[in-house]
């Protein structure tokens, strides 16, 4: 586990590294949270299709958000919290 947090940290500083040698800014992760008043109803349905597809409600969410309006997911793990 040392050997992987010491590669990590390596990796990081090397990606800064070169970003201030191409004088680019590096990229940050995009985290995002959003309120969302839902009926009781549509509440549960959203929290049992979450279950049911062995997902959080955010993670499934941000999913199904994702697929309505034709995103393609980010790569790495971008968080996205919604408070529902």
């Amino acid at each position: 586990m040392e050997q992987l947090n010491e590669e990590f940290h390596f990796s990081i500083d090397d990606y800064l590294a070169a970003c201030e040698e191409k004088g680019r800014k590096p990229d940050k992760p995009f985290t995002r949270g959003i309120r969302i008043k839902l009926p009781e109803s549509v509440y549960n349905a959203a929290e049992a299709a979450a279950k049911a597809d062995g997902k959080g409600l955010d993670t499934w969410l941000a999913e199904t958000i994702e697929k309505a309006v034709s995103v393609k997911p980010l790569s790495g793990n971008a968080s996205r919290s919604i408070d529902a």
